[in-house]
């Protein structure tokens, strides 16, 4: 039998509509050998639940914790919970190609030395309208180069070996863009990386408040700052630069700032 995929699903107060797009999104998969465990920290789960009864039960791990978790807490729960051979993250309120996770699978399968696997995409908005393309490095040096700057993996695209948070460790709580910290902590212990230059996933783009932005900007700092790469001196630097002037601007300069940022996304 193929390998078991666990896609584990961290969940609050999703929209009903773009939740069972996502739910389609995922029971339509070429590749069936998979389990969604979903840990539900939302304010009505038996609403949720009512929603999963649609779709394959067999397949479906639905946990609601006694108090509410978190993201981060979330996510290290359905790790924990989940038993399949490979562990692939998924958000919500996404969309995601047909062939993701066969895509991914066999890219994992045909090099084993790769542990975190990522796709581009395209971001869409709440009426599901294309509003432009995440393109990303595709090899390990392209990316562990300009992670020290931006981002380059779609954390709702990944995929991973169950061994690789048992090397690697869990998500931590301590920073707010939980993600981020664990592939720069990966880069440093020498993870290999690797992105499908396919969009296997429809990006949500949302607008964020101020505040959350601004704690965003100011966490990314700090990240950047615990993982300075001295074999990437010019790229640590310039993404301190760039992380530390724009957490100190007012809401109104990020306005600007920040669609500017994005371009080099």
């Amino acid at each position: 039998m193929s390998p078991k995929i666990s896609c584990i699903m961290p969940l609050y107060n999703p929209n009903e509509n773009i939740f069972l797009q996502t739910l389609d999104s995922i029971f339509n998969q070429t590749y069936g050998n998979f389990q969604l465990v979903i840990v539900d920290d939302s304010d009505n789960p038996n609403k949720n639940l009512a929603i999963l009864t649609g779709f394959d039960q067999t397949k479906i791990c639905h946990f609601v914790p006694d108090v509410k978790l978190g993201l981060c807490a979330s996510l290290n729960k359905a790790i924990n919970l989940s038993d399949g051979d490979f562990i692939a993250r998924f958000d919500a309120d996404d969309l995601y190609h047909k062939e993701r996770l066969e895509e991914q699978i066999k890219c994992m399968q045909n090099d084993p030395s790769i542990d975190v696997c990522s796709s581009n995409a395209i971001k869409i908005d709440l009426n599901n309208n294309n509003i432009g393309k995440l393109i990303f490095p595709e090899n390990d040096a392209a990316i562990k180069r300009k992670m020290h700057i931006l981002n380059p993996i779609i954390h709702p695209s990944v995929m991973m070996r169950r061994s690789f948070f048992s090397r690697f460790g869990l998500y931590d709580n301590t920073f707010e863009i939980e993600d981020y910290e664990l592939w720069l902590r990966t880069k440093r212990m020498g993870g290999i990386f690797f992105n499908i230059q396919k969009p296997l996933i429809q990006y949500r783009v949302f607008n964020s408040s101020p505040s959350s932005r601004g704690r965003h900007w100011k966490d990314n700092f700090k990240i950047k700052a615990k993982y300075f790469d001295l074999h990437y001196p010019i790229e640590s630097i310039f993404g301190l630069m760039i992380f530390f002037f724009v957490s100190l601007l007012p809401y109104k300069l990020t306005k600007i700032v920040l669609p500017i940022f994005n371009r080099f996304r």
